[in-house]
C-alpha cells in the first residue's frame, strides 16, 4: 500500500478548458449501469466527443485506443485509455449499446479495415 499513488485532486473549473460536460441524466442513472466497464466506455466516449464540443459526430475509437489511449497523428497517446482489457472493452461497449447510452456507426466499405464511430445517444424531442 505504501507505493499506491494518491490522487492529488481535480483542477478547479475556472473555465471550460480541460473539462467535459457531464449530463445529470448519467448521474441519475448510475444505479442502472451494470458494470464498471460499461461506465468507463460511456465516460471515455463522452470525453472524446463532448469534451471536444463534438456532440453530433461519432468518433472513431479502436479497441486498442479504448484500452491504452487515443493516438495523435504523430502516434503518441493523448490519454491513458480506460485501463480495461480487450474483453472488458468489448463487454462495456456491448452493454452501453444494448442499454442505449451509446450509438455506433459502422463503416465497412473496406472489409479489411472496418471502422466504428461511437457517440453518445442524445435525445431529440420529436416536437
Amino acid at each position: 500500500m505504501a507505493d499506491e499513488e494518491v490522487f492529488p485532486g481535480f483542477w478547479h473549473p475556472n473555465n471550460n478548458e480541460g473539462f467535459s460536460k457531464l449530463p445529470h441524466e448519467l448521474i441519475d442513472r448510475l444505479n442502472k449501469i451494470e458494470s464498471l466497464s460499461e461506465l468507463k466506455i460511456i465516460l471515455y466516449i463522452m470525453r472524446h466527443t463532448w469534451g471536444f464540443q463534438e456532440f453530433e459526430r461519432g468518433k472513431k475509437i479502436t479497441t486498442d485506443e479504448f484500452m491504452h489511449g487515443r493516438k495523435k497523428a504523430d502516434g503518441t497517446r493523448m490519454d491513458n485509455g480506460t485501463g480495461l482489457s480487450d474483453w472488458g472493452v468489448k463487454d462495456g461497449i456491448a452493454k452501453a449499446l444494448k442499454h442505449g447510452y451509446v450509438l455506433c456507426e459502422i463503416d465497412n466499405r473496406d472489409k479489411g479495415r472496418i471502422r466504428k464511430y461511437y457517440k453518445i445517444n442524445i435525445y431529440v424531442d420529436p416536437q
